[in-house]
């Protein structure tokens, strides 16, 4: 089970998925897409996604916390 946490910024948008049974954190830092905030916020999941070896479906899927 994961948990992801998303903090948007004026600048950049960071994501951190923490992977809850082998105790390791992903983190991604993009850019943040004034115009749609969720571009910026999938460009981070799609990147921690590809560095956990998964795409962002499954990532969400077994996500237990958003926050």
């Amino acid at each position: 089970m994961f948990t992801i946490a998303v903090d948007i910024g004026g600048t950049f948008t960071d994501v951190f998925v923490v992977d809850e049974e082998i105790k390791r954190t992903f983190i991604s830092k993009v850019a943040t897409t004034p115009d749609d905030l969720l571009v910026g916020v999938m460009t981070g999941l799609d990147e921690v996604a590809a560095e956990m070896g998964l795409n962002v479906e499954k990532l969400l899927n077994a996500t237990e916390r958003f926050i």
